[in-house]
C-alpha cells in the first residue's frame, strides 16, 4: 500500500496519553474479562447434579472440512449444538458479552452471526475476499476482519451488524491486534512485510511500518509465497512491538513511537507466532523450522532461552499465573508444558491426532485442544496436567477452538 503521511510522534504521544495503568492487551484470537457460569467454588467444567447449560458461555470449535461450528457446554463438558452450512470456516468468534458470535467464513467471503443464546445463525455480512482471522476492539463495539484473499480489512459494527468500512492494507492480512487504549489497530502483512496502523476512531489506515525490506523485498518472491508478520504483539504499555519473520528467522522489535523497525533478534528457523504472557514479562515464540520455542523478555527485548521441543509446533497458550506455557505439539501429538521460571520442559500430555490450536478457560482450570486429524477436542485439567475426557466426532478437520474470555489463539 502506498506510504501514508503522519507525524508518529503526534499520534504515539496521543496514545500515551490515554493509556491506563491497567492495560488490556488484545490479541488475535483473544477476549477480555469473563464472568464464570456459577458463582462460588463451582468453575468451568466442574459438574453439579442437574447443573443446566447456561447458554452464552458455550465453546466454539470451527471445523473446516465440515462447513460447521460446534458448541460444547463448559459445565458438562458435552457437544450441545452444531450451526452448519458456514463454508470453510476459520474462526468462530465469541462477543465479550457471549450475546453473539461471529464466524469468518473463508469459503463464501462472508462474515456468519450466531445467537450466542439460541445458537441459530441470525445473519450475515459480505466482506472482503478469504478473511480469515479477526477481532473484537477493546469496547467490544468494532469487529475488524482480516481479507487474506483481497488485501484489506472490513470493519463491521457489533450492535447492528453493519459493515462500516473496507480498508486497504498491506498484502495478505493476517491478525489483528490493538494499542492497549485501543485507539489503533495493528494488521500484519505476510504478503508485503509490513505492518499498517489503524485509527480506529477514523477508520482510516494511518501510518504502513515496513518489516524486513518491506513491500520491495516482498516483491521480489513469487506472488502468495512471502512469509512475513502473521501477528503484532504489543507491549502493556503501547511503547514497543514485536512481530516474528518466517523468512529472515528473525524477531523484529518496532518503536512505535518513531514507527520504525529498530532491532532484529536472531530465533530459530520460520518463527511465525509470537504470545505474550499473562504477567507481561515474557514473549515466547515458536519456530517451526527447527521446533525450538524461543523466550524473550518483554521489557529489554533480550532472548533469554531456546528450548528445542521437536515436532511442529502451531502455537502457545499460558496460564493464568504465568507459571506454565502450553504449547500444541502438532507433530508428536502433545502439549508440551514449559515451566516458565526454569524455562524447562515440565512434562508432556499426549492427546489427540494432530493437534492444531486450544484455547484455556477463563478461570485457567481446563485447556481445550482442537484435534484436526481424528476430529475430537481433548480436555485437559491443568491441576493434574492430564486429559480427563476426549470428544469424539465434533467434525471434519476442527481448525480453531475459541471462547468468550478465555485465553485463545488462532494459527
Amino acid at each position: 500500500m502506498p506510504r501514508l503521511s503522519m507525524t508518529y510522534g503526534k499520534w504515539f504521544l496521543a496514545q500515551q496519553n490515554t493509556i491506563r495503568v491497567v492495560s488490556a492487551l488484545f490479541l488475535s484470537c483473544s477476549l477480555g474479562a469473563f464472568s464464570p457460569v456459577y458463582a462460588g467454588s463451582l468453575g468451568w467444567g466442574k459438574e453439579a447434579p442437574g447443573a443446566p447449560f447456561v447458554a452464552g458461555k458455550g465453546i466454539f470449535v470451527a471445523n473446516r472440512d465440515s462447513n460447521d461450528v460446534v458448541v460444547i457446554d463448559p459445565v458438562r463438558q458435552e457437544i450441545v449444538a452444531t450451526i452448519r452450512d458456514i463454508p470453510s470456516p476459520h474462526m468462530a468468534f465469541p462477543a465479550p458479552d457471549g450475546k453473539t458470535v461471529y464466524v469468518t467464513s473463508s469459503g463464501s467471503n462472508q462474515v456468519a452471526v450466531i445467537d450466542g443464546l439460541t445458537y441459530k445463525k441470525i445473519g450475515s455480512v459480505r466482506v472482503g475476499e478469504t478473511p480469515e482471522h479477526m477481532n473484537f476492539s477493546p469496547d467490544g463495539r468494532l469487529v475488524f476482519v482480516a481479507n487474506h484473499g483481497s488485501h484489506d480489512v472490513s470493519v463491521i459494527e457489533a450492535a447492528s451488524r453493519r459493515l462500516l468500512a473496507t480498508l486497504p492494507v498491506g498484502k495478505e492480512p493476517e491478525n489483528v491486534t490493538f494499542s492497549p487504549d485501543g485507539s489503533y489497530a495493528y494488521v500484519a502483512g505476510a504478503g508485503s512485510y509490513e505492518v499498517t496502523v489503524i485509527d480506529v476512531g477514523a477508520l482510516k489506515p494511518v501510518a504502513s511500518i515496513p518489516i524486513s525490506g518491506g513491500a520491495a523485498a516482498a516483491s521480489l518472491k513469487p506472488s502468495g509465497t512471502a512469509k512475513g508478520p502473521e501477528i503484532v504483539t504489543v507491549s502493556p504499555d503501547g511503547r514497543i512491538a514485536f512481530v516474528a519473520n518466517e523468512d529472515t528467522n528473525d524477531l523484529s522489535v518496532i518503536d512505535l513511537k518513531s514507527g520504525r523497525a529498530t532491532r532484529k533478534i536472531s530465533v530459530g528457523s520460520r518463527p511465525h507466532h509470537t504470545t505474550l504472557s499473562p504477567d507481561n514479562r515474557f514473549v515466547y515464540l515458536i519456530n517451526d523450522g527447527d521446533a525450538t520455542v524461543s523466550m524473550i523478555d518483554a521489557d529489554s527485548a533480550r532472548t533469554l532461552s531456546t528450548l528445542r521441543l521437536g515436532g511442529a509446533l502451531t502455537g502457545i497458550v499460558f496460564s493464568k499465573d504465568s507459571r506454565s506455557a502450553y504449547v500444541v505439539n502438532r507433530g508428536k501429538n502433545r502439549i508440551d508444558v514449559i515451566d516458565t521460571a526454569s524455562r524447562t520442559l515440565k512434562k508432556s500430555i499426549p492427546v489427540g491426532n494432530r493437534p492444531e490450536v486450544a484455547a484455556l478457560t477463563p478461570d485457567g482450570k481446563f485447556l481445550y485442544v482442537a484435534n484436526s486429524g481424528g476430529g475430537s477436542v481433548s480436555i485437559i485439567d491443568t491441576a493434574g496436567e492430564k486429559v480427563t475426557k476426549t470428544l469424539e466426532g465434533v467434525g471434519r478437520y476442527p481448525w480453531a477452538i475459541d471462547m468468550a474470555g478465555g485465553s485463545n489463539f488462532c494459527h
